[in-house]
């Protein structure tokens, strides 16, 4: 139980006052001792206006209508649900390997060449399902055919049934156009069909080029349920994901949810329950859910296209067939944009930067102990907040210059839910990630030209030169986010951090009015 709704109707036998004294007690013990809130809804007008009255200096909320409580209530769930989705912190590329995702956006990026090269924006449907196929994405490529003869031998080859597509850049709906003819079990099938298909395009579409007919194997999935699975780009927020029902009937039906990437599985799972498709791709009556994980995979693998592959400004996959024994996706449309960058790996196209996982590393100490650094995440919270608390007074006071005993929750939550683009914080951990020993991190000044650093080692951990080892991640990152200067206040006390900062070549400045601290900057224009 969550929440609790009471209702009271008018009665000639009871007491709005005292219904309501009766309540407000419970209500009050109920938020303040178990956190579970209690909402009211009084009906009867005017009779009931004291009632309401003393829920108001209880602080217990109070509806007129059932209605409006209920709303109310779904308001704040939703609310609960977006913050728990905030601290999510997904990179890129979640189900792919540096190498894989390396050799994947070489091939996108060949394919791009090609279709830039014939002066083109739109993918044809083998070439978009190539770039699929690069990224992992269940697809069948099929074959281009340019005759009668040649689709029915290819037919032969790769097995009945088949399904015959036209491949024209002229034409976006096939179906309507009359360009795809399904289920076709025999070699006459297929040579009618492919007549019948440039007879009813010429119809059609008199001026249209035609490339050819593709031929695929008829993808038949018993239970498979058609889905939409997109990426189109918002002025806005740059390229979204969009999930929804599929088919023909997409744009009348019009049911679709839309999420921005990068996605992991938490946030894959919540796009597909929100439009009401999701209702039938869970099991019913004798109907057997679809492979959620399937479908899951293909969500994530998209997003990482959107992540990666700045250019692909549209991207349709309809119908994706979800099923309970996988996905596949039948027909694709990808548009890219020729001004946008090959690649960027400050996802300067993106509103949500990336988790970056690329800067996970074992660092190795001056006594040859290793441990494992990371950019800080949401759910290190607890990590943090013990790594402070174990921490010496006077190690307390150097990382933050006045006495501190633990983190407030405003502070856990503003040191480990991080923009990466503007700021980072970096964790060294022992290698089963029990416990946070150091932290470094920085955040973007007021010119948004410098960053102000700070830094932590756990007191069992200094002197083995992993403040050294972090400060220069630290920096790494500050080069590489564009920033002009790192610069940290650093008590006069603090002679490790002075002889750290001076041997990684930050300059000293004296402060005016500061007798207990001083200024130490880097400008990477100065720097070797």
């Amino acid at each position: 139980m969550d929440a609790v709704l009471v209702m009271y109707c008018p009665q000639s036998t009871s007491s709005a006052v005292d219904a309501a004294n009766a309540v407000i007690p419970l209500a009050v013990s109920a938020l303040a001792d178990k956190g579970k809130p209690v909402f009211t809804s009084w009906l009867g007008g005017a009779s009931i206006l004291e009632a309401r009255q003393l829920f108001d200096a209880a602080g217990v909320p109070n509806f007129l209508t059932p209605e409006n409580a209920v709303e109310a209530i779904s308001t704040i769930a939703q609310f609960r649900q977006h913050q728990s989705m905030l601290l999510q912190s997904p990179p890129a590329a979640v189900l792919m390997s540096f190498h894989d995702l390396a050799k994947s956006i070489a091939i996108a990026k060949r394919i791009r060449e090609r279709v830039l090269a014939d002066k083109r924006t739109i993918l044809r449907e083998m070439e978009a399902k190539e770039l699929l196929a690069a990224f992992h994405l269940p697809v069948h490529i099929g074959r281009l055919v340019q005759s009668r003869v040649e689709a029915e031998k290819s037919a032969k080859e790769m097995g009945f049934p088949v399904v015959l597509k036209i491949d024209s850049p002229d034409i976006t709906h096939k179906s309507d156009a009359g360009g795809v003819r399904l289920n076709l079990i025999n070699s006459r099938q297929v040579g009618d069909a492919y007549d019948a298909i440039l007879a009813d395009i010429k119809d059609h579409y008199p001026e249209a080029t035609i490339r050819g007919i593709n031929i695929q194997p008829m993808l038949k999935f018993e239970h498979a349920r058609e889905v939409l699975v997109g990426i189109s780009r918002d002025a806005t927020f740059g390229p979204t994901i969009t999930f929804g029902a599929g088919g023909v009937a997409v744009e009348a039906i019009a049911d679709t949810a839309i999420a921005l990437p990068p996605l992991n599985a938490t946030l894959a799972e919540a796009l597909i329950a929100s439009p009401h498709i999701a209702r039938v791709l869970s099991a019913y009556r004798n109907i057997p859910s679809v492979d959620m994980p399937a479908l899951v995979a293909v969500l994530i693998r998209v997003a990482t296209i959107a992540a990666t592959l700045p250019w692909v400004r549209e991207l349709d996959l309809n119908p994706v067939l979800a099923h309970p024994n996988g996905a596949a996706i039948v027909d694709a449309r990808i548009v890219i944009d020729r001004d946008s960058p090959i690649t960027d790996t400050r996802y300067q196209h993106m509103t949500i930067f990336p988790y970056p996982v690329e800067l996970e590393r074992e660092l190795r100490l001056r006594d040859n102990t290793p441990v494992h650094m990371r950019a800080i995440r949401p759910d290190d919270a607890t990590r943090e907040r013990a790594f402070v608390a174990a921490m010496s007074e006077t190690s307390r006071y150097y990382r933050f210059l006045h006495p501190i005993a633990a983190l407030s929750d405003e502070m856990i939550a503003r040191f480990t839910q991080l923009d990466y683009d503007r700021e980072m914080a970096l964790i060294a951990l022992l290698p089963d990630e029990s416990d946070i020993v150091g932290v470094a991190r920085y955040h973007p000044n007021a010119d948004g030209k410098s960053v102000e650093f700070a830094i932590a080692i756990a007191d069992k951990w200094q002197t083995k030169g992993l403040g050294e080892a972090l400060m220069q991640n630290l920096i790494a990152c500050a080069r590489e986010a564009n920033y002009a200067a790192i610069e940290g206040t650093v008590l006069h006390g603090n002679i490790g951090m002075l002889k750290l900062a001076a041997r990684l070549g930050f300059q000293t400045e004296q402060i005016a009015d500061a007798r207990e601290t001083t200024r130490v900057v880097l400008h990477f224009d100065k720097a070797n």
